[in-house]
């Protein structure tokens, strides 16, 4: 992929990657505020529950004063028959809807019931509303028996001044109480007792999987569901109510909930009321803010890759040419000259081309009379090829250098990798002159052991902390060598960066040394994926490459010249997927001697 291309995908994917973070942001901020909206506005419907409740007493009290004024009930009542009260009940009934319609002697006995059978006991005259009627006064409560609640009204039935019975009137919140409430606010009431709905204000289709919601909501929030706990209730301050919010999910729909309490005039908890509402509306509005964040994001991306395109044709164009020049001489045409005016790191790349280009030309020369020609030009297509991974690096770099947001510090950083991507590139180029030369003169030095490991590591530090690679040293014995430094170096660095290429993150490279009779024994392990048996025989020939995108193929070749010409050995030992092991062997001259 061209460089200009892989600027572009870069541009586009930051660009594409800021949009997507800033909907998830926006997204999850829009959302937050929604829930905080719908629970500030439910966190007092508990209030508007209490006095649409308190105003249903009083329309059901109402109605049950007019239901004792009846002359058919008071006339029954006058004839003392049972039968004849069951009968006018049964008959005021059809014209006054109710759950049950109850009546009662003076003193709280049971005289007819019409309705659900509950409270069973005869005589009620310990019931708080019951009580209030034989007092003389109409009375309302909350009736909560055998998992139903009911809004409860006691009158007394009069003859004269003189109070002949008790009605007692009641109608069940399932019938009609949380249907009202829920068409005058908009909001979605429930009733819940035990863990169990018994009236909720939602369709019979969705009562399932409402219960199923309610269930899992009170275990997460940990709200006792049995038995119902009697909260003690400071008669000073008897509107003192428990209260959470929550959100929990009905079908795929995500609602905002407030639990309160729901007690009788006693104070006396009944059962846990739910108050909720859907977050629909503000999801839909949600979803028009992403899509014009999309649409932005578009344009975005639209400018962004117009701005690459034209940063990389104003700030590329001399390594394009240099581009150009390496791939006339990767073709052959080495007689053209590789110029340049320029006397920054761009300059001294085509000075090292130029210098290149005349070597290679030398090379070809010799060659011919040793059987080497053909091989020449492979090595200069071999290596013209893998300088386009650099140059183009070269250039991503500089042209990162030129953006305006570009600090100091990474200005500097990218100036250092410019200079080690060069500092490669003259790498390979020496490579080749070593490799073409076919002998060279040893310079060697005595170096102590440690300090050459340490210079060995020292270019691949950055690159192993990048990949996070484990590149370490064991150091057995330690002491002086008689070598040749700067190429011994260059050809270790050579099975090193084979090892850094290939390995994963999270990879190893070890590097050994010890004394071996008089030799110094250096190896160099990495777990990566090992060498396959078809190529490890001629591993050391040139041009031999395996699992890499970089090189020129050379790299062992060269560590194994000048190995060989110190006297010394090398040796690899790899299975496929598990690990290389490259076993170098130097002598070490007596009089140098060493240091256990």
């Amino acid at each position: 992929m061209l460089f200009r291309t892989r600027l572009f995908v870069s541009m586009t994917t930051v660009v594409v990657f800021l949009v997507v973070v800033a909907v998830i942001v926006v997204g999850n901020k829009f959302r937050n505020n929604a829930i905080e909206q719908i629970t500030s506005e439910l966190q007092n419907e508990h209030r508007t529950v209490d006095r649409f409740q308190q105003l249903t007493i009083s329309s059901l009290i109402s109605l049950a004063v007019n239901i004792s004024q009846d002359s058919r009930l008071r006339g029954s009542i006058a004839t003392g028959d049972r039968a004849t009260i069951t009968q006018a009940v049964e008959d005021i009934s059809k014209n006054y809807p109710s759950d049950l319609l109850w009546v009662l002697s003076p003193q709280g006995t049971v005289i007819t019931r019409n309705g659900r059978p509950v409270l069973q006991q005869e005589v009620l005259d310990n019931v708080a509303v019951v009580h209030d009627a034989i007092s003389g006064y109409d009375s309302g409560d909350i009736w909560m028996v055998n998992g139903h609640l009911y809004n409860i009204a006691a009158v007394p039935i009069r003859g004269g001044n003189v109070p002949i019975a008790i009605l007692v009137m009641g109608q069940e919140f399932e019938h009609g109480f949380v249907d009202r409430f829920s068409e005058l606010t908009g909001k979605q009431l429930a009733f819940v007792e035990n863990g169990h709905i018994f009236a909720c204000s939602n369709p019979d289709a969705d009562r399932v999987k409402l219960h199923d919601a309610v269930k899992e909501m009170f275990s997460n929030h940990r709200i006792p569901t049995q038995p119902l706990p009697n909260l003690p209730v400071d008669p000073a301050n008897k509107d003192k109510k428990y209260q959470s919010s929550i959100i929990f999910k009905l079908a795929s729909e995500e609602y905002v909930g407030e639990i309160f309490t729901l007690s009788d005039i006693s104070g006396k908890m009944l059962s846990y009321g739910l108050v909720y509402s859907s977050l629909q509306p503000a999801l839909r509005q949600l979803r028009k803010i992403q899509q014009a964040l999309l649409l932005i994001g578009i344009l975005a991306v639209l400018v962004s890759i117009l701005a690459s395109f034209i940063t990389a044709r104003q700030v590329t164009g001399p390594i394009e040419r240099l581009v150009q020049l390496s791939s006339k001489l990767g073709q052959g045409a080495m007689e053209t000259e590789i110029k340049s005016e320029r006397n920054d790191e761009i300059g001294r790349l085509a000075s090292a081309l130029n210098e290149m280009r005349v070597s290679l030309l030398q090379a070809r020369a010799n060659l011919i009379q040793n059987e080497r020609l053909s091989t020449i030009g492979k090595m200069a297509s071999s290596i013209i090829h893998d300088f386009k991974q650099p140059i183009t690096a070269v250039y991503g770099y500089i042209d990162l250098m030129a953006l305006p947001a570009t600090t100091l510090e990474n200005r500097k950083q990218f100036r250092d990798n410019i200079f080690q991507q060069i500092d490669r590139m003259i790498g390979m180029i020496n490579e080749l002159l070593d490799f073409a030369k076919g002998d060279s003169r040893l310079n060697k030095r005595p170096i102590m052991l440690s300090a050459f490991v340490n210079t060995l590591k020292a270019p691949f530090e950055n690159e192993c902390k990048t990949k996070q690679i484990s590149l370490k040293e064991e150091l057995v014995w330690d002491g002086k060598v008689n070598i040749d430094a700067g190429r011994v170096q260059r050809g270790l660095e050579n099975i090193i960066r084979n090892a850094v290429q290939v390995l994963p993150s999270g990879g190893e490279i070890t590097i050994t040394a010890e004394n071996r009779q008089n030799n110094v024994r250096i190896s160099i392990h990495d777990n990566g994926p090992g060498i396959p048996d078809e190529i490890r025989d001629k591993i050391f020939d040139p041009f031999v490459t395996f699992g890499k995108k970089e090189g020129t193929g050379l790299g062992l070749a060269v560590a194994h010249k000048v190995v060989t010409e110190h006297g010394g050995t090398i040796t690899v030992e790899s299975q496929s997927g598990n690990g290389t092991t490259f076993t170098i062997e130097l002598p070490i001259e007596p009089e140098l001697g060493g240091n256990a």
